[in-house]
């Protein structure tokens, strides 16, 4: 069975609607897995001069159903552009969501926390080749 990417807002509204599946749901402050109440909203911010193609992704989990789904939303964003997202969860450890950045293949990958802007960039090597990076602290 193919899982397509769901929104986050859409996400979060399901998971509210859903009283059952939140109840099987651990609100665990930090740790992996952590489902909120109230989305944590930030943005994507493109410090280069070209557009970024990426993809931001939530923890793995276990739905009622039994199967473990890992949700994403893709974003393209052109340079020197802002994009604000929401998330409420499930989260990575500490608060943190996978942020992908690609082209046809992933170039950069890392977890990030959300509670500040997240700044991505593409800054030329010694070859002269552009390399993605986002601000992962």
């Amino acid at each position: 069975m193919k899982l397509y990417p769901i929104p986050f807002l859409a996400l979060f509204i399901i998971l509210l609607s859903s009283s059952k599946g939140m109840a099987q749901m651990p609100l665990m402050e930090g740790k992996e897995g952590e489902i909120i109440q109230s989305p944590i909203c930030s943005k994507l911010v493109n410090r280069s001069d070209q557009t970024i193609l990426g993809t931001l992704m939530t923890a793995k989990q276990q739905v009622a159903s039994g199967e473990v789904v890992e949700h994403s939303d893709n974003f393209r964003l052109n340079a020197g552009a802002e994009q604000e997202f929401c998330v409420a969860g499930p989260f990575f450890e500490g608060r943190r969501i996978k942020i992908v950045l690609r082209t046809l293949i992933p170039l950069f990958e890392c977890k990030t926390k959300i509670d500040k802007p997240v700044y991505l960039d593409a800054q030329p090597d010694e070859n002269g080749f552009k390399k993605l990076s986002a601000d992962c602290s």
